[in-house]
């Protein structure tokens, strides 16, 4: 993985990466952008799948679509191995979980390692890798549909240079302390150490 977003561009491009189950509460993602004030342009993927798929395209179409400040989609099951290739085609700036459970989400991880800030919410682990304000934007454990819409809102009207800092952050947590390759080397000298 390596950090290449970009930002400068009047729109937000906004990613989520989980299966489509009750527990991840992918409905509040798609109820606070259709709340975002209509002079903010975004562009939302949503990667993965499961048993409230059609119920949340069915919510996306009603009240995501006659917006004409809003795109979105639905990419369905992605592997690991290829969400990097997904992530440079559409060139995600932030992305959003606000799952109501998780241990140390991988999907943000894989978010952190493109230099991709996050939003998310304050279970299990998150907190470990969203430092409010610094490499993202940490929700209340249940967060508000205008909670999330005050988030995104802040990122949109922050400075390109103070989303580049927040990016520079998000990847600095991943390489210091999530990147696999790194972590696997040092354990195998920690060993040999013994």
């Amino acid at each position: 993985m390596h950090k290449n977003v970009r930002f400068g561009s009047e729109e937000i491009v906004l990613v989520s990466c989980s299966n489509l189950i009750k527990l991840k509460r992918v409905g509040l993602i798609i109820q606070a952008i259709a709340s975002l004030p209509e002079n903010i342009r975004i562009t939302w993927n949503h990667i993965g799948d499961g048993p409230e798929k059609d119920k949340l395209y069915k919510l996306a179409e009603n009240i995501l679509s006659p917006k004409e400040n809003i795109k979105w989609k639905f990419w369905g099951y992605i592997p690991n191995k290829d969400i990097e290739k997904i992530y440079q085609k559409i060139g995600p700036q932030l992305f959003i979980t606000v799952s109501s459970s998780e241990g140390l989400p991988v999907s943000v991880q894989e978010a952190f390692a493109m230099g991709i800030p996050a939003i998310g919410t304050d279970v299990g682990g998150m907190r470990e890798l969203i430092i409010d304000n610094k490499t993202g934007f940490l929700l209340q454990s249940d967060p508000t549909v205008e909670e999330i819409v005050k988030a995104i809102n802040k990122f949109y009207h922050m400075l390109e240079w103070e989303k580049e800092e927040m990016s520079d952050m998000a990847f600095q947590i991943w390489d210091e302390s999530f990147d696999a390759k790194k972590k696997a080397k040092d354990f195998v000298k920690t060993i040999e150490n013994l």
